[in-house]
C-alpha cells in the first residue's frame, strides 16, 4: 500500500495494524470493483479505542451502487471483497452520500472524525 495506491492525506493516521492489513490486501480490489469516489474509515479502529471484537467501519461511495438496493450493498461489498476481518460498510451513491453527510448522524460524524482515504 504505497502513497500512489491510496490517495489520502490521512494515510499517516492509520496506525491500527488490522486496518493497514485490510488496505494492503484489498485496496486494489476495492478500486477495481467499486471505483469509489469517497472511502472513509471511522470508528474504534481509527480513533484508537479498539477492543478484541472491533470491526472495521467504513463508508464507500460509488456510482456502482446505483442499481443495487441499499439493504444489499453492504453484503455485496463483503462478498466481493472477502475481508479477513469483520467489516461494517455503509455504501452510498454520490447523491445519497451528499444528503446523508449533512446534519446529525453517523455519516456526518464519520466525515468529520474519520480518515478519508479517497
Amino acid at each position: 500500500m504505497g502513497a500512489s495506491a491510496i490517495e489520502s492525506v490521512g494515510l499517516s493516521q492509520l496506525v491500527d495494524p488490522e486496518v493497514r492489513r485490510f488496505l494492503n490486501e484489498r485496496w486494489q480490489l476495492i478500486q477495481e470493483l467499486f471505483a469509489p469516489t469517497h472511502f472513509i474509515l471511522f470508528g474504534s479502529r481509527i480513533n484508537g479505542t479498539p477492543h478484541e471484537f472491533s470491526d472495521i467501519d467504513l463508508i464507500l461511495v460509488s456510482e456502482r451502487f446505483r442499481d443495487v438496493r441499499f439493504i444489499w450493498r453492504s453484503d455485496l461489498f463483503r462478498d466481493l471483497i472477502a475481508p479477513a476481518i469483520a467489516v461494517t460498510a455503509l455504501c452510498y451513491t454520490p447523491e445519497e452520500f451528499a444528503s446523508a453527510s449533512t446534519g446529525i448522524g453517523v455519516v456526518p460524524d464519520a466525515c468529520r472524525e474519520g480518515v478519508w482515504i479517497k
